[in-house]
Protein backbone atom coordinates (compact mmCIF):
# COMPACT_ATOMS: atom_id res chain seq x y z
CA UNK A 1 0.00 0.00 0.00
CA UNK A 2 1.12 3.56 -0.56
CA UNK A 3 0.68 6.83 1.26
CA UNK A 4 -1.93 9.05 -0.41
CA UNK A 5 -1.12 12.54 -1.69
CA UNK A 6 -2.81 15.74 -0.53
CA UNK A 7 -2.05 17.67 -3.72
CA UNK A 8 -2.93 16.80 -7.30
CA UNK A 9 -1.54 18.25 -10.51
CA UNK A 10 -3.44 17.42 -13.71
CA UNK A 11 -1.42 17.66 -16.89
CA UNK A 12 -1.62 17.31 -20.65
CA UNK A 13 2.18 17.08 -20.71
CA UNK A 14 2.77 14.12 -18.41
CA UNK A 15 6.25 13.10 -19.59
CA UNK A 16 7.52 16.69 -19.77
CA UNK A 17 6.12 17.47 -16.31
CA UNK A 18 7.61 14.30 -14.82
CA UNK A 19 11.06 15.15 -16.18
CA UNK A 20 10.78 18.76 -15.00
CA UNK A 21 10.00 17.77 -11.42
CA UNK A 22 12.52 14.94 -11.33
CA UNK A 23 15.51 16.55 -13.03
CA UNK A 24 15.15 20.30 -12.68
CA UNK A 25 13.32 20.48 -9.34
CA UNK A 26 14.96 17.44 -7.73
CA UNK A 27 11.72 15.79 -6.59
CA UNK A 28 11.75 12.07 -5.85
CA UNK A 29 9.35 9.87 -7.80
CA UNK A 30 7.37 6.93 -6.45
CA UNK A 31 5.08 4.38 -8.03
CA UNK A 32 5.21 5.43 -11.62
CA UNK A 33 2.33 3.75 -13.39
CA UNK A 34 3.31 4.67 -16.94
CA UNK A 35 0.27 3.08 -18.56
CA UNK A 36 -2.08 5.19 -16.45
CA UNK A 37 0.06 8.32 -16.32
CA UNK A 38 0.05 8.41 -12.53
CA UNK A 39 3.09 9.30 -10.45
CA UNK A 40 3.70 10.37 -6.88
CA UNK A 41 6.14 13.25 -6.68
CA UNK A 42 7.89 13.78 -3.36
CA UNK A 43 8.95 17.41 -2.88
CA UNK A 44 12.24 18.22 -1.11
CA UNK A 45 10.25 19.19 2.02
CA UNK A 46 8.48 15.79 2.01
CA UNK A 47 5.04 16.70 0.61
CA UNK A 48 3.42 14.14 -1.66
CA UNK A 49 1.91 15.33 -4.93
CA UNK A 50 0.00 13.18 -7.39
CA UNK A 51 0.90 13.96 -11.00
CA UNK A 52 -1.92 12.68 -13.20
CA UNK A 53 -2.67 12.81 -16.89
CA UNK A 54 -5.89 14.62 -17.76
CA UNK A 55 -7.54 11.46 -19.11
CA UNK A 56 -7.52 9.94 -15.60
CA UNK A 57 -11.02 10.09 -14.12
CA UNK A 58 -11.25 8.68 -10.59
CA UNK A 59 -8.18 9.48 -8.51
CA UNK A 60 -9.78 8.89 -5.10
CA UNK A 61 -7.63 5.81 -4.49
CA UNK A 62 -4.50 8.00 -4.67
CA UNK A 63 -5.63 11.17 -2.85
CA UNK A 64 -6.50 12.01 0.74
CA UNK A 65 -10.14 12.81 1.42
CA UNK A 66 -9.32 16.53 1.40
CA UNK A 67 -6.73 17.55 -1.17
CA UNK A 68 -5.51 20.62 -3.02
CA UNK A 69 -5.84 20.77 -6.81
CA UNK A 70 -4.12 24.01 -7.87
CA UNK A 71 -5.35 26.13 -10.76
CA UNK A 72 -2.95 26.90 -13.60
CA UNK A 73 -1.17 30.20 -13.06
CA UNK A 74 -1.79 30.27 -9.31
CA UNK A 75 0.70 29.26 -6.64
CA UNK A 76 0.56 26.09 -4.66
CA UNK A 77 2.71 26.18 -1.58
CA UNK A 78 5.26 23.69 -0.35
CA UNK A 79 7.47 23.69 2.72
CA UNK A 80 10.98 24.93 2.26
CA UNK A 81 13.46 22.06 2.32
CA UNK A 82 15.87 21.93 5.27
CA UNK A 83 18.68 23.16 3.02
CA UNK A 84 16.52 25.93 1.51
CA UNK A 85 19.37 28.21 0.39
CA UNK A 86 21.31 25.41 -1.28
CA UNK A 87 18.13 24.25 -2.99
CA UNK A 88 17.35 27.83 -4.09
CA UNK A 89 20.84 28.29 -5.52
CA UNK A 90 20.63 25.01 -7.44
CA UNK A 91 17.20 25.83 -8.90
CA UNK A 92 18.10 29.42 -9.81
CA UNK A 93 21.31 28.27 -11.49
CA UNK A 94 19.21 26.34 -14.00
CA UNK A 95 18.09 28.92 -16.54
CA UNK A 96 15.60 26.57 -18.26
CA UNK A 97 12.53 27.78 -16.38
CA UNK A 98 10.88 30.80 -14.85
CA UNK A 99 12.05 31.13 -11.22
CA UNK A 100 11.87 34.01 -8.77
CA UNK A 101 13.40 34.51 -5.32
CA UNK A 102 11.77 37.06 -3.00
CA UNK A 103 12.95 38.20 0.42
CA UNK A 104 11.01 40.65 2.57
CA UNK A 105 12.49 42.83 5.25
CA UNK A 106 10.28 41.12 7.86
CA UNK A 107 11.85 37.74 7.17
CA UNK A 108 9.63 35.94 4.69
CA UNK A 109 11.43 34.18 1.87
CA UNK A 110 9.97 32.36 -1.08
CA UNK A 111 11.12 30.63 -4.21
CA UNK A 112 8.52 30.46 -6.98
CA UNK A 113 8.97 28.39 -10.12
CA UNK A 114 6.56 27.98 -13.04
CA UNK A 115 6.45 24.47 -14.46
CA UNK A 116 5.91 23.62 -18.16
CA UNK A 117 2.14 23.25 -17.69
CA UNK A 118 1.85 26.67 -16.00
CA UNK A 119 1.52 25.68 -12.33
CA UNK A 120 3.46 27.94 -9.96
CA UNK A 121 5.29 26.03 -7.24
CA UNK A 122 6.15 28.24 -4.28
CA UNK A 123 8.48 27.14 -1.52
CA UNK A 124 7.86 29.22 1.58
CA UNK A 125 10.40 29.77 4.30
CA UNK A 126 11.73 32.50 6.46
CA UNK A 127 14.35 33.79 8.75
CA UNK A 128 13.83 33.80 12.46
CA UNK A 129 13.43 37.34 13.73
CA UNK A 130 14.08 38.32 17.31
CA UNK A 131 11.20 39.52 19.46
CA UNK A 132 12.73 43.01 19.31
CA UNK A 133 12.75 42.98 15.49
CA UNK A 134 9.11 41.86 15.38
CA UNK A 135 8.05 44.55 17.86
CA UNK A 136 9.92 47.18 15.83
CA UNK A 137 7.88 46.23 12.73
CA UNK A 138 4.66 46.60 14.72
CA UNK A 139 5.81 49.96 16.11
CA UNK A 140 6.56 51.22 12.59
CA UNK A 141 3.18 50.12 11.21
CA UNK A 142 1.25 53.40 11.74
CA UNK A 143 4.02 55.44 10.09
CA UNK A 144 4.25 53.02 7.17
CA UNK A 145 0.48 53.05 6.70
CA UNK A 146 0.33 56.84 6.76
CA UNK A 147 3.11 57.05 4.18
CA UNK A 148 1.40 54.45 1.97
CA UNK A 149 -1.87 56.38 2.07
CA UNK A 150 -0.32 59.77 1.27
CA UNK A 151 -1.37 61.00 -2.12
CA UNK A 152 -4.36 58.69 -2.40
CA UNK A 153 -7.72 60.30 -2.94
CA UNK A 154 -11.33 59.19 -3.26
CA UNK A 155 -11.37 59.18 -7.06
Amino acid sequence: MFQKADKCLRTNKFTEQLEFYRRLMGFDVEQVEGEQQLTFLIAPGGERILLAGTEQKDLSLYLTEVFDQPILGQSFYLSAPSSFYEYRDRVLAQKQHNAEWVETEWGWERLSVTDPEGYVITFWGGRNLSDGQIIAFYDEAPTRLKKALEGLNDQ
